[in-house]
C-alpha cells in the first residue's frame, strides 16, 4: 500500500539494471562483448509447431518430476498444451486454470503461428512460468483445495503472476543459452514497471514508450514492442503485478528463512494460504511464522 507511481517506476529503474548486470556476466562467462548480439547469431529455432508441441510435452513431465525438490505436495493432473487461438495471436503464452467448465484440467496455450521465430531456448522459462511448479502447479492445487468457489475462479494477478515470476528464478538452469532467455524475460518484467508507470502517471508518448523498450530488444520485431505497449497501456496495472508480486514473495522468503531454512515448509505456507492480494498474503504469512 506504501508504493507510489514514483517508487514503482524508480524501482523498475534498479531492476532493470541488475538484470542487465547479469547478462553482461553471463557474456564474460562465454567470452563475448554483447550477449543478445551473440545469441542471435548462434541462437537455434523450430522447424514445424509439431517440434515446438512435443517438446513442451516433454518439459512438462521433467518440471513434474523435479517437484520433490521443491515442494511437498503432488499434483495427481498434468495440464494440456494447445496452441493460440487466432484471435488471441498477439499474445506468446498464457494459462487457463482448471475449473469445472473443462473437467478440472488446466491448459498452457502457446503461440505456435510462426514456428521459425521461437528459439529452442525460450521454452523451458514459459513452460515452468505458465505450467509447473508456476500456474499449473499453484491453480491445480488451489482447485483440489477446499476453498470457496469465489477464491478458486478470482484472479488476484498479483499472487498468481507474482508465482510464476517467482518460480522462474526458482529453477537452477544448466543450460546457458535457456538461463539467457530466463534473463530476458526478467528484462521485459523490469521495463513494464518503467513502461507501465511511464504510461500511466508520467505521461509518456508512444514513441518514447517504444525507443526505450527497443534499445533492449533490438532483435524482436516492432509488432511485439507495440503490442506490449498497447497491452500496458489497455490495462494499467496489470503489468506491474509480475515484479511486485514476486518482490512480495521474495521478501517472505526472507523473513522466513531467517527462522527457518526448509523452503519446501515456505512454498507450503505461500501455497495453503492461497491466491489473496498482496496485503493479505502478508498478513496471513506473519499470523502462521509469528
Amino acid at each position: 500500500p506504501n508504493l507510489t507511481p514514483e517508487a514503482i517506476h524508480q524501482f523498475g529503474i534498479k531492476e532493470l539494471k541488475r538484470d542487465l548486470a547479469l547478462k553482461k556476466k553471463l557474456a564474460k562467462k562465454i567470452g563475448c562483448d554483447d550477449i543478445d548480439d551473440y545469441m542471435y547469431k548462434h541462437d537455434k529455432y523450430y522447424s514445424s509447431a509439431d517440434e515446438i508441441m512435443k517438446d513442451l510435452e516433454k518439459q512438462k513431465k521433467i518440471m513434474h518430476s523435479k517437484l520433490d525438490k521443491y515442494f511437498f505436495q503432488d499434483i495427481d493432473k498434468l495440464y494440456n498444451v494447445e496452441p493460440i487461438a487466432e484471435y488471441n495471436m498477439n499474445m506468446t503464452a498464457y494459462y487457463v486454470g482448471p475449473n469445472r467448465g473443462n473437467k478440472g484440467v488446466g491448459t498452457f496455450f502457446i503461440n505456435i503461428g510462426n514456428p521459425s521465430k521461437i528459439s529452442r531456448y525460450e521454452l523451458l522459462v514459459l513452460s515452468i512460468h505458465e505450467g509447473i511448479p508456476g500456474h499449473h502447479y499453484e491453480g491445480q492445487l488451489l482447485y483440489k483445495s477446499d476453498k470457496s468457489d469465489y477464491v478458486k475462479n478470482t484472479l488476484y494477478s498479483g499472487y498468481s503472476e507474482g508465482w510464476g515470476l517467482y518460480c522462474e528464478s526458482l529453477y537452477e538452469y544448466t543450460n546457458w543459452k535457456e538461463y539467457y532467455y530466463s534473463l530476458q524475460y526478467r528484462v521485459e518484467r523490469s521495463l513494464r514497471l518503467i513502461i507501465d508507470t511511464g504510461i500511466h502517471y508520467y505521461g509518456w508518448s508512444y514513441d518514447k514508450c517504444f525507443d526505450y523498450m527497443k534499445k533492449y530488444f533490438k532483435y524482436e520485431s516492432d509488432s511485439f514492442i507495440k503490442d506490449q505497449i498497447l497491452r500496458y497501456s489497455a490495462n494499467p496495472g496489470q503489468a506491474l503485478t509480475y515484479k511486485i508480486g514476486e518482490q512480495v514473495i521474495l521478501y517472505l522468503r526472507g523473513e522466513f528463512m531467517k527462522r527457518n531454512k526448509d523452503l519446501k515448509a515456505f512454498h507450503k505456507i505461500i501455497l495453503d494460504i492461497g491466491p489473496c492480494p498482496l496485503e493479505l498474503l502478508i498478513e496471513k504469512f506473519r499470523e502462521i511464522i509469528m
